[in-house]
């Protein structure tokens, strides 16, 4: 096993590193430094680890949970949450300018801020429902029905009920790539006592080591 080496540098719009490079050895008793996102609450922090297998979807959630509820805080401060629909049930069209805005402040490329697809794409992350329920919750939003089925599980169900193959998808997806090197870019503590936690549990250790192996296999099959 090898120490994970934080990657500070500014990324590409193409390829910018999943969480961290693996570079020198030991592991254990090297001090992790890596970039992260303050937006972790304490109650994601519960790892449903058991004697006989660690669940590596347990692990991923308050990484995953922790981009959303940072990416949430972002874009609220430009719109108010209270007034998501306008009075014919269609997404109002301050909810796509907070979207943009938001990318925009974060220097993303351009054509990137001004996709809508993009702007859909975070206001799905935004809603306050289930991937189950997305189109009930969207349906009277002629401009986001036809946008559901494509976005929701990267979008939505990820955060919920995360696997291999949805982790996949979320990463090989490029405005979240994007996003996520914003995020362990600016933010620093709450991931770094996320596995500080996670290394002192019952089971820390075990699933600590399985976790960094698990983000170095993803990050090498999604190329990012």
């Amino acid at each position: 096993m090898q120490p994970i080496q934080p990657v500070l540098q500014q990324p590409s719009s193409k390829v910018v590193p999943l969480l961290f490079n693996i570079e020198k050895p030991n592991l254990v008793s090297q001090k992790i430094d890596i970039v992260t996102t303050e937006t972790v609450c304490s109650t994601e922090r519960k790892i449903e680890t058991s004697v006989k297998r660690v669940k590596k979807d347990a692990l991923w959630k308050p990484l995953l949970r922790g981009f959303r509820l940072w990416v949430r805080a972002k874009i609220q401060r430009n719109f108010d949450f209270n007034n998501f629909f306008d009075s014919t049930g269609e997404v109002r069209q301050e909810v796509f300018e907070a979207c943009a805005n938001f990318m925009l402040t974060l220097g993303l490329p351009e054509r990137v801020v001004n996709n809508q697809r993009n702007q859909m794409a975070l206001t799905i992350m935004l809603s306050s429902t289930s991937a189950g329920k997305l189109s009930k919750y969207f349906e009277k939003s002629y401009l986001m029905k036809p946008h559901i089925f494509e976005l929701k599980q990267s979008y939505c169900a990820v955060f919920r009920e995360n696997s291999v193959f949805l982790r996949h998808r979320f990463f090989g997806d490029e405005l979240i790539r994007l996003l996520w090197s914003k995020y362990i870019e600016q933010q620093s503590e709450s991931i770094n006592e996320y596995f500080e936690e996670l290394r002192e549990n019952c089971f820390g250790e075990k699933s600590f080591k399985i976790l960094l192996q698990d983000i170095a296999t993803l990050s090498r099959l999604v190329n990012f």
